[in-house]
């Protein structure tokens, strides 16, 4: 999973920045829409994967 990076200077000072590829931006927006999975617990959860 390639990453891009982007480092950004403020006074001197470098702040390193990941910015998310397409598949994280795609699976974020699906959350945002409401489509995501939901589980009742923890162990439901990890029985789900």
């Amino acid at each position: 999973m390639a990453q891009q990076l982007a480092a950004v200077a403020v006074r001197q000072v470098y702040i390193l920045v990941i910015l998310p590829n397409k598949e994280t931006v795609a699976a974020m927006q699906e959350i945002k829409q409401g489509k995501g999975k939901r589980f009742d617990s923890v162990d439901a959860l990890f029985k789900g994967v």
